[in-house]
C-alpha cells in the first residue's frame, strides 16, 4: 500500500554489531556516557542530507533531494531558535565544503516554546506566516503531534503516541481523517540501540522540516530509538520495516528498508 509521506523526524536502535534488528531478543542496557556520544554528520542513500557543526550545534544543513540549504540559529539556552533557507533552483550537489552563508531572510522556519518545551514550528516567508506543527505533552512525554498543511494552518494529521510503564511507545494512532483520509492504529517495534537524531532533538530542538525524508519519515524525532516495525493493529498489513546494522557504540551504519513505502532503500550513516 503507498503510505502518505510525512515528516517526522528522524532513526536507529536494536541488535549486536552486524546483525538483523528483527533476531535480536535480548536487552542491552545503553549508556549515557558522554564517551559514547556522536554526532551524525551526514545520511546519505537514496535520500541524503548532510551536517555542519560550529561550537557544537549544526550550523548548517542541505540535501540533494531539494533546491533548498538551511542556515540555523539558537537561543541563549542552546534549542533552536530559526532556520534560515536559501531555494537554490538547482540540486545542492556543490555545497559538499559548505562555503556558503544563507542570508538572514524573510523564509525562515522558526521553533516556538513554552516553559522550555517545544511546542509549534512556524514556517515565515515574506510577511506571512503559518503553523507546520504543533506538538502536545503529558509531563516530559510527547503525546500528541499536529501536522499542518498549507497557509490556512488546516490539520492534515494527528499522531498520538501511547507508552508503557517503561516509557516505551506501544502504539501510534495514525488519523488522517482531518484532511478525508482514514484513521489506522500501528503497533511499534522498535529496538533498544541509539536514535541519531534523538541527541539532535534533546540538543536543540532541530527537526530538519526540509532535509527530512527517508528513514526519517517513520522514525520519532524525540524517541530514544529507532522505529524498525510498524503494524496495523489486528491486521498482518505492515506499513513499513527496517533491517539495521550498528557499530560497536550502537549507533546505526546502514539501514535497508525491507517493507513500507521506500522498500530496498538503502541509507548510510557518518558521524564525527
Amino acid at each position: 500500500m503507498k503510505i502518505t509521506k510525512l515528516l517526522i523526524l528522524f532513526l536507529v536502535s536494536s541488535l549486536l554489531f552486524n546483525c538483523s534488528s528483527s533476531d535480536n531478543n535480548e536487552e542491552s542496557e545503553i549508556t549515557d556516557s558522554a564517551s559514547f556520544e556522536k554526532d551524525l554528520l551526514k545520511m546519505t542513500g537514496d535520500d541524503d542530507h548532510w551536517l555542519n557543526y560550529e561550537n557544537g550545534k549544526i550550523n548548517k544543513a542541505w540535501s540533494t533531494g531539494t533546491t533548498f540549504r538551511s542556515q540555523m540559529t539558537y537561543n541563549a539556552n542552546g534549542t533552536m531558535s530559526k532556520e534560515y533557507r536559501e531555494g537554490r533552483g538547482n540540486p545542492n550537489s556543490d555545497n559538499e565544503n559548505f562555503g556558503w552563508v544563507v542570508p538572514f531572510s524573510e523564509d525562515y522556519i522558526e521553533n516556538i516554546y513554552e516553559n522550555e518545551r517545544l511546542v509549534e514550528v512556524i514556517r515565515h516567508d515574506s510577511g506571512d506566516s503559518w503553523k507546520l506543527v504543533e506538538y502536545a505533552y503529558q509531563g516530559d512525554l510527547v503525546v500528541e503531534k499536529k501536522v499542518f498543511y498549507g497557509e490556512d494552518n488546516s490539520v492534515d494529521r494527528i499522531f498520538t503516541y501511547q507508552y508503557n510503564n517503561q516509557n516505551e511507545i506501544t502504539t501510534i494512532i495514525w488519523n488522517e481523517t482531518p484532511s478525508g483520509g482514514s484513521s489506522h492504529t500501528l503497533q511499534v517495534t522498535s529496538d533498544n540501540k541509539i536514535n541519531p537524531y534523538y541527541k539532535i532533538w534533546e540538543d536543540t530542538k532541530l527537526i530538519f522540516w526540509n532535509a527530512q525524508d527517508g528513514p526519517a519519515r517513520y522514525n520519532i524525532e524525540f524517541y530514544p530509538h529507532n522505529i524498525l516495525k510498524l503494524q496495523e493493529e489486528g491486521s498482518s498489513d505492515i506499513w513499513y520495516e527496517a533491517f539495521y546494522t550498528y557499530d560497536e557504540d550502537n549507533y546505526p551504519t546502514i539501514m535497508n528498508i525491507t517493507e513500507g513505502n521506500q522498500e530496498g532503500s538503502n541509507y548510510y550513516f557518518e558521524y564525527q
